[in-house]
């Protein structure tokens, strides 16, 4: 049976110098562990329909958390980009394809549990708008 921890998060969203959009949000758990997500992402028109979108994700912790297999500092980041062609606002099919990798004591806690440090990850999927 997997552990489960409850978390409460607070989240900011915004326009970074040279059109970035930016997410922070700020994790803290029911044991007080506190966590921070920053993720930044630019839009590029290869045409008026075909977009691409880099992205660059990182997950930081202030202390080990043995219920995730994470330790303290950066634990992973994901480096991707998603390329989509709007049909219309409403209706765009994408490709994604990112690299993720683990750092630090998380990147230790995978190896002795067998797992990989770092993997590529390839999505095909369609964005809707409602």
């Amino acid at each position: 049976q997997p552990n489960s921890l409850s978390y409460g998060v607070i989240g900011f969203e915004g326009l970074a110098p040279y059109f970035f959009e930016t997410e922070v949000h700020l994790f803290v758990s029911e044991d007080a562990d506190l966590s921070v997500r920053i993720r930044q992402e630019n839009e590029f028109l290869v045409t008026q329909k075909l977009i691409t979108q880099p992205y660059v994700e990182v997950n930081l912790f202030a202390q080990d958390v043995p219920e995730l297999e994470v330790g303290s500092g950066l634990s992973g980041a994901e480096f991707g980009i998603q390329i989509r062609y709007e049909f219309t606002r409403s209706f765009a099919p994408y490709v994604d394809v990112k690299y993720e990798r683990k750092f630090g004591e998380t990147s230790s806690i995978a190896k002795r549990n067998g797992e990989d440090n770092d993997v590529v990850i390839a999505t095909i999927g369609v964005k809707l708008l409602f």
